[in-house]
This record gives C-alpha cells, structure tokens and sequence, in this order.
C-alpha cells in the first residue's frame, strides 16, 4: 500500500505539500497540485480518513437530524444539503426522530459522539439551550423551524408575511367565509404562517369562520378538512404539505366547490378538481 511519502517522492515535492494538497490547501502551485494529482493516480494512493481525522480534528462529515425521514420536505432538503457539501469534500449521516423530542436529543447526542464536524437540524420542540448542552462547541444550523432563544445560525422563510400575502389576496378576491388547519404551537413556522392568516382577516375585519388545530401529517389534514366542511366555507388554508395532501384527499372526494390555499406547493393528484393556490417553500 502507498504511503504519503511515496507520493511525496514520485512527485518531486514535499511530503508537507502532499499533505497540504490532501487537506484541501488551495495555495498551492498548480504545477505541484498536477505533479501530486499524477502520483496519486499512479500510485493508487488512498487517504486513510482515520489518520487524516486524527490531524486534522476534522471528520469531513456534517450530521443532518431531521424530524420524520418520510417527510416530503425533510428529504427534499437533505438532499439539497447533500448536493452542496459534496461539492466541498464532506459527506453526510441522516437520522431521524420519528417527530419524537426526546429522540432527537439521544440521535444529536450520538452523532456527536460520532466526531461530526457540524449539525444541520430541522428541529422538534423549543429547547434550544438542550441542543447547545448536547452539541457543545460543534456548529449548528436551523432549518425551517427557530427554537426558543435565537442562539443558532438558521435559513428559514418568512412564513407569516407569505401566508398574510395569499390570504390578502384571497379576501379581495371577494372570498370572506376562511377557515384554517392550523399546525401545533409547538413549532415556530406553524405560529407564524397562522399569524399570517390571522392578520390577514383582522385587516379586513373578517372572523375566521372556523379553525381546528392539528398535528403536521396527512391524517391531520384528513380529519381537519372533514371538520371544517361542516362549516359554510368559501375558502380554507391549510398550514404544511402533508396536512395539504389529506386535506385535498378529502376534499375531492367531497361535492364542495372552496377554494384552497396550502403552504408549500404539490402536484395535484388527477381527480382532485380544485381551485387551489400552493404558498411555494423555497429549498
């Protein structure tokens, strides 16, 4: 097996410069980086990433926790954030917590354990300052959802001027009579989309004519719809894709003519006839 040292010497250089080279090191001459490309393809040179681990304190793996792995939008995202690191040299571990709180601290505290140079969580429950005691001093990056104090990097949208916009419109589209499914208040994108909701129908002083709370899953949106048809509904928001998804389910096989306002967009089934409107959630 090839060593750091026979590179080194095919090439002409250094073993510091191959080792620079390995490491990323963009300074380098391209004569060098040429000279050391040619002699690892020789040579059938592999990195131990072991060894180069133990150097550096760098693993070159970024942990992604998300809360459910058959989440439309959490794989859509992982596999965004998959694209983008490669690109760098990293690799990624996904786990998933089943929506389970307390299970998304045991994965963080695993994968910690596991060396990873940075966390990028799509987070369950508020507790930021549980995340910061597990993680201790690996970054971490929030997606779509904050937590309870503002002590991490995040990206998310601007989820409650989004909904206010397409609620805005709805109403002076002449649609009054509104309901809503909203999402647990336990997580910050669902208290904010239905802010916007709420603000919407304040300006216009409208009264949501019925609202039901709901967990963010299919069956959720399912049962939610059913509820709110009870209701003389001219129009419904639904808060997150999978609870869009049931409650168009449901929705079609009604006779009910509303129309449908859902955050984040989706491909309409073919026999569901709606007039819907999809807030897209950008990835």
């Amino acid at each position: 097996m090839s060593t750091i040292k026979d590179v080194a010497k095919k090439a002409g250089v250094g073993v510091g410069t191959v080792s620079r080279y390995i490491n990323g090191n963009a300074n380098l001459k391209l004569r060098n980086r040429m000279s050391i490309d040619n002699a690892i393809k020789k040579l059938g040179y592999k990195v131990n990433p072991i060894a180069r681990s133990m150097k550096t304190q760098k693993t070159m793996t970024i942990a992604v926790v998300v809360h459910s792995l058959t989440n439309m939008f959490s794989m859509s995202v992982i596999e965004t954030i998959e694209d983008t690191i490669e690109k760098s040299g990293y690799s990624l571990i996904v786990a998933g917590c089943h929506g389970n709180e307390e299970n998304q601290y045991r994965k963080i505290a695993d994968l910690r354990n596991k060396m990873v140079d940075g966390f990028i969580i799509l987070p369950v429950g508020q507790n930021s300052s549980k995340i910061k005691k597990i993680t201790e001093d690996i970054p971490v990056i929030l997606v779509d959802r904050l937590l309870d104090r503002n002590i991490f990097d995040s990206v998310t949208v601007a989820n409650e001027q989004m909904v206010y916009d397409e609620l805005k419109a709805a109403i002076e589209n002449g649609y009054k009579k509104i309901g809503i499914i909203e999402g647990p208040d336990s997580i910050s994108n669902a208290v904010e989309r239905k802010e916007g909701f709420y603000r919407a129908l304040s300006e216009f002083d409208i009264k949501c004519v019925k609202a039901v709370k709901k967990d963010y899953t299919y069956k959720g949106g399912y049962e939610g719809m059913k509820e709110l048809l009870e209701s003389n509904l001219e129009a419904v928001f639904v808060s997150n894709r999978e609870m869009v998804i049931g409650a168009l389910n449901f929705l079609g096989k009604s006779d009910k003519d509303i129309y449908f306002i859902g955050f984040d967009d989706i491909e309409l089934p073919e026999f569901i006839n709606i007039k819907c409107k999809f807030i897209s959630q950008p990835i």
